[in-house]
């Protein structure tokens, strides 16, 4: 499987701040080759829920075809309202492949395409025998929550 095409983030810009969401952007193929080594490759179409709110599943997920919608519960869970588009080179999953809780969005393909899905047992066999790369993953994950973050407490408080 051909994965150039997932370094070269497409449909990103800099005024749209994706570039702070991009995973693991500075990392060779030679690095990349080793974490997809321990992915599996999931398709899916346009219209097709890829999580489901309050499942409980470790696993994060790597975009590397398509776009993402996540959709966010209102009114005390009675409504979905999208929050964000997901675009290829992002991750999304990472709140429940740390602490293990439900999943706190639904998310929803807007196109077709394809992640690469990373189990926390997983992670945790390529933590063994390459700590270097999985503390740059970890690192990285911490990078991207905190912005993510920092965007959220930007709307509370706008």
């Amino acid at each position: 499987m051909d994965f150039s095409s997932f370094f070269e983030y497409t449909g990103t810009s800099q005024d749209d701040d994706l570039d702070d969401l991009i995973f693991l952007g500075s990392w060779s193929l030679a690095e990349w080759a080793k974490l997809l080594a321990y992915t599996e490759t999931r398709r899916f179409v346009a219209g097709e829920v890829i999580i489901h709110l309050g499942e409980v599943e470790r696993s994060l997920y790597l975009v590397t075809e398509g776009e993402l919608q996540i959709f966010m519960p209102f009114n005390e869970g009675k409504t979905l309202r999208p929050i964000l588009n997901v675009v290829v080179g992002s991750i999304i999953g990472e709140q429940s492949f740390f602490d293990g809780l439900p999943r706190s969005a639904m998310v929803q393909a807007a196109s077709n395409g394809e992640l690469m899905r990373l189990s926390l047992e997983s992670f945790q066999v390529l933590a063994a025998r390459e700590p270097g790369l999985a503390n740059d993953i970890l690192f990285d994950l911490g990078r991207i929550l905190s912005r993510r973050l920092r965007q959220t407490n930007a709307l509370i408080t706008s």
